[in-house]
């Protein structure tokens, strides 16, 4: 896959929306996916990870991604499924 494809995947599967729910799923530029609370609780409790990167998988550039924290790019996902969509879509198997 090229990068503008990636992109566009990027695009289609952010939802920033979502933080303002009680759980929020990320899709990191490595294809792990972590969950954390959203709402004002956002980026103030512990991220887990419920999908492992593979140590395999070549991270995509962070300038894809929406957004940025940690020197990492991540997206905001609607869900579950969707998450685990793009983080196979990036190259990891475990999702």
């Amino acid at each position: 896959m090229n990068r503008e494809e990636m992109q566009a995947h990027i695009n289609r599967a952010h939802a920033p929306e979502t933080a303002a729910g009680a759980m929020v799923y990320m899709v990191w530029e490595d294809g792990e996916v972590t969950l954390q609370k959203g709402g004002d609780l956002l980026w103030q409790r512990i991220l887990h990870s419920i999908i492992p990167p593979h140590p395999d998988t070549k991270p995509w550039p962070i300038d894809l991604f929406p957004g940025q924290k940690y020197g990492h790019g991540f997206v905001i996902a609607r869900d579950h499924e969707e998450a685990a969509q793009l983080a196979r879509l990036i190259g990891n198997p475990f999702a």
